[in-house]
């Protein structure tokens, strides 16, 4: 039986791979920039899984949960759960947020303490990990990026688009998908030059 192994780093190389290749081929319309912001978040969500994956322990036990380890298989039950079981869009935006910046999802944040203090807490200590802070601007944008993305995916109704927009904010995306990049990792060079390839084809 033929097997490959395919890393988180390696899987988010794919993704921005498709990413330039959509907006490369197809970035002049709805079609390529909905396919670019699909693969570009996908990989948003496993470089910050990458990150904090190996410091999850200097969470508390209710934010590890998000970052249970996971078969090395496809595994029907842990899809049934995955919702629940790994932190939302939304949740990275706002852990990777500046400390000052108000709370996306104030209700994310659980524990004794008062919401705020909590949230601040854990974006000093995920920004100690990462070395990433989203500033308010860039912050705007991504959330831009994010709304058109979910509108496109679930909304049945006619959607008014501005291409422009899209295709400017999409640097921003770029900008954090780089900033994700650990220089220890074997694949660093290959992200970096994904994301140069991304930035051309914009």
């Amino acid at each position: 039986m033929a097997t490959y192994t395919l890393s988180p780093e390696g899987n988010a190389l794919d993704s921005i791979r498709q990413m330039e290749r959509a907006l490369r081929e197809d970035g002049a319309s709805i079609g390529g920039l909905k396919a670019g912001l699909f693969w570009g978040w996908h990989a948003v969500g496993l470089l910050f899984y990458s990150r904090i994956f190996p410091r999850r322990k200097d969470f508390d036990p209710w934010v590890q949960d998000y970052f249970k380890t996971w078969s090395d298989e496809p595994n029907a039950s842990q899809a049934l759960v995955e919702g629940g079981s790994q932190l939302s869009l939304m949740q990275i935006l706002d852990l990777l947020s500046e400390a000052e910046l108000p709370s996306l999802q104030p209700e994310f944040y659980q524990g004794w303490r008062d919401r705020t203090a909590r949230c601040v807490e854990l974006r000093n200590k995920v920004a100690s990990i990462t070395g990433v802070t989203v500033s308010a601007a860039q912050r705007e944008e991504l959330l831009f990026l994010a709304a058109v993305d979910h509108h496109l995916v679930a909304s049945p109704v006619d959607t008014v688009l501005d291409l422009d927009r899209i295709r400017g904010s999409l640097v921003k995306l770029i900008d954090l998908l780089e900033l994700l990049i650990s220089a220890s990792w074997k694949s660093a060079d290959a992200l970096k030059s994904s994301l140069s390839a991304c930035r051309e084809a914009l």
